[in-house]
């Protein structure tokens, strides 16, 4: 029924033939025949009250703090000390090694930013 853009009411008096369900065909030598496809009826099925495939999880969006945003908190993500912050860029996560504090941690969030004290950016800067 939903084939035809239907309802299973129309489709049945559509193909009824007494209580078959006929479907009707022309053969090789063109003269018109049917066959019964369905005799069984059409019960009707209780309601599934327990459809956990149909619930939709309750989610919600938490958004990342941008550049900007980390910059204005004032707080080096790498020690924690409040002082004014510089920007660690790297190009790509997957040339990093884990041999370094910033580098676990840029590789832990999946950025390629760190907002850093100063103190901070000339270890790592020494270290590159």
């Amino acid at each position: 029924a939903h084939k035809h853009n239907s309802t299973m009411r129309k489709e049945w008096k559509r193909y009824r033939e007494g209580q078959n369900f006929v479907v009707r065909f022309r053969d090789k030598e063109g003269q018109e025949r049917c066959r019964v496809l369905y005799n069984e009826g059409f019960k009707r099925k209780p309601v599934n009250d327990y459809a956990e495939c149909d619930h939709i999880p309750n989610t919600f969006f938490l958004p990342q703090a941008s550049l900007v945003e980390r910059l204005k908190v004032g707080v080096c993500e790498l020690c924690g000390n409040k002082a004014p912050l510089t920007m660690h860029h790297v190009r790509t996560l997957s040339k990093l090694k884990a041999d370094t504090e910033w580098n676990k941690l840029m590789l832990k969030k999946g950025r390629k930013t760190l907002a850093v004290c100063e103190k901070c950016n000339t270890l790592i800067q020494s270290y590159d």
